[in-house]
């Protein structure tokens, strides 16, 4: 079913045993360890089941074990808790969902005029933008240094 994304994830797990650097949160190294046993262990059930019932459940099991592991080896490389990657993944979600601009300050007038149409800011900044600028030329010292008075 699964069998390459198994293999990636326990080679990563295989390397961070050698890399030990990379892991932040032993907790979650080991419950990724427990999730690949479990793997493993539905994945063996599954190819001795006759019975339709008893293949979809291991194969639900094989499936939330899969992502369970994928999501534990994020948080262990990572250096996050479960809790700091919902909080992550819930800021992601509003950012994408409102075009990414969700942080972005939204000016509210206050005596309830009505706010300048788009086009207006272009326009203005484009004006800025070709006024010319004033050169100060000051003067030298001999010595190249500048005057200080």
């Amino acid at each position: 079913m699964l069998e390459g994304f198994t293999t990636v994830i326990a080679a990563f797990f295989v390397f961070c045993l050698y890399r030990q650097d990379l892991i932040k949160s032993r907790t979650y190294y080991y419950a990724t360890f427990a999730c690949l046993m479990g793997i493993i262990l539905f994945n063996t059930f599954y190819y001795f089941m006759d019975n339709t019932y008893g293949r979809g459940f291991c194969a639900i099991m094989l499936g939330l074990l899969h992502a369970g592991a994928l999501v534990l080896t994020m948080a262990y490389v990572g250096g996050l808790s479960l809790k700091q990657m919902a909080g992550e993944i819930k800021d992601a979600a509003e950012d994408i969902r409102s075009g990414g601009d969700a942080k972005k300050p939204v000016i509210v007038p206050l005596t309830g005029q009505k706010p300048a149409p788009k086009d207006a800011y272009v326009e203005e900044e484009r004006e800025q933008a070709e006024k010319p600028r004033i050169v100060i030329e000051l003067p030298k010292k001999a010595d190249g240094a500048i005057p200080v008075e």
